[in-house]
């Protein structure tokens, strides 16, 4: 038998292709379990009488069990100094040393034992290394794959932190960008008819009849079921009552529900309005204002008269930042109105406050863009309209559906598909 030193080296030299196999890295672990081995060795109290207690010399069973663990050690020292860092090979090399280098007391089961124990810390150590290092693997692996398909701009998982947090922020922005700019709305004349089918009040602009100054008024209307166009009852006191009297020129602007701001909605018709003489027609004009404002009882009083828009010259229609543009006289009053803008006000309250948490989860899921919060605003029949915040900034953010609702149930059920797949989408991460 050869002296503790020496068996180090002779087993340094027998498992020096095993070493190779990990590259150099693992090669240095290695040298670093056989100076671990060298050390305990060493500073074993009975290393002189080490060739005396070999394996082979251990009596009876204990021996037995001893000459199994120093063989399972002897090949599984290598394996704790390739991969599993300091901690296997110091661990393996402790148990080592106590079977080989303890003379007659590492004989006793209690050494055993204690060898037994050191065994399994190593192999432990080991497999944690070897899973860590799979681990880290599969991630450069799917980090590679996922940069690969985002091309040039970078798309792919980065850790944040530094240079690759701003790079993973630049690739959320791009990519809420890209999803915005193909995102389902509604045609523009589609989308100026519902605002006027969907407005109650306007302001009428007409050209002052005291100086030819044009002037504003809030006024009440009706939108007309078969065109779109306004429908107003005034009052002969009313000073834009005169203005229209001497000239029928003016222009009507609308606003979206809910309106706020320069990102909201709105619409300008522009034409000429003048006052409805057969009562007849009259009537029936008046009748379908009164569907919109049913407590305009003022209505029939003697001195209101009915006017309408009769010549439609120019619609023009800003939906919000970069989102404007004219529509055709001919194209607007041809244009159907959404059927599910007007049940926009409870479906978003329902969300809003039943279901808040699940907002943000859409605008991430399918822009591509985390966001801190989000609330609805409206829905039409190809998706909703939401409102999201993300560092101090707020933003509006168009969602379609991932297919387009016939009725107020069609909305429900495009809520709940996306829903589902926001949740299968967190399973699918989880489960990786």
């Amino acid at each position: 038998e050869l002296e503790p030193p020496a068996r180090a080296n002779t087993l340094a030299r027998t498992r020096t292709p095993m070493a190779n196999v990990g590259g150099v890295r693992s090669s240095q672990s290695r040298v670093k379990a056989v100076l671990c081995l060298r050390s305990s060795l060493r500073s074993s109290p009975s290393s002189s009488s080490a060739a005396a207690a070999t394996p082979r010399a251990f009596p009876c069973q204990a021996a037995s069990r001893t000459n199994r663990l120093a063989s399972r050690l002897a090949r599984g020292l290598s394996v704790g100094g390739l991969f599993g860092g300091r901690g296997g090979a110091s661990a393996m090399g402790s148990a080592y040393s106590a079977l080989v280098g303890g003379g007659a007391t590492a004989a006793s089961p209690a050494a055993a034992a204690a060898a037994g124990r050191n065994l399994k810390r190593g192999r432990a150590a080991s497999h944690s290394a070897n899973r860590a290092k799979e681990i880290r693997a599969r991630f450069q692996a799917r980090a590679a794959s996922s940069q690969a398909a985002g091309g040039e701009e970078g798309e792919g998982h980065k850790v944040p932190g530094g240079a690759a947090a701003a790079a993973t922020e630049e690739a959320e922005v791009a990519s809420f960008q890209r999803h915005q700019q193909r995102a389902k709305r509604l045609e523009h004349a589609e989308e100026a008819r519902t605002l006027v089918d969907l407005g109650r009040y306007g302001v009428l602009s007409t050209l002052s009849a005291a100086g030819g100054f044009p002037s504003g008024s809030v006024v009440g209307y009706g939108a007309r079921e078969d065109n779109g166009l306004p429908i107003f009852v005034f009052s002969t006191l009313s000073s834009h009552t005169g203005d229209i009297d001497a000239d029928c020129r003016c222009s009507l602007t609308v606003t979206a529900p809910g309106f706020r701001g320069a990102s909201d909605g709105r619409v300008s018709i522009t034409g000429r309005v003048f006052k409805v003489t057969d009562e007849a027609r009259a009537a029936q004009l008046k009748q379908e204002y009164r569907a919109k404002h049913p407590n305009a009882f003022w209505a029939d009083f003697g001195d209101f008269s009915v006017y309408e828009m009769t010549e439609l010259v120019g619609v023009r229609l800003v939906g919000g930042f970069a989102r404007a543009g004219s529509v055709k006289p001919e194209a607007f009053m041809a244009a159907p109105v959404d059927k599910i803008a007007g049940f926009s006000a409870p479906i978003c309250g329902h969300m809003n406050d039943d279901h808040a948490e699940q907002i943000p989860l859409y605008v991430s899921f399918y822009t591509g863009m985390k966001v801190e919060t989000a609330k609805m605003l409206s829905v039409d029949h190809l998706g909703m309209n939401v409102e999201a915040s993300r560092d101090g900034q707020t933003f509006k953010v168009r969602l379609p559906y991932p297919e387009p609702a016939k009725d107020r149930k069609g909305v429900k059920d495009q809520i709940v598909s996306m829903s589902r797949a926001v949740a299968a989408a967190a399973k699918a991460d989880e489960d990786e």
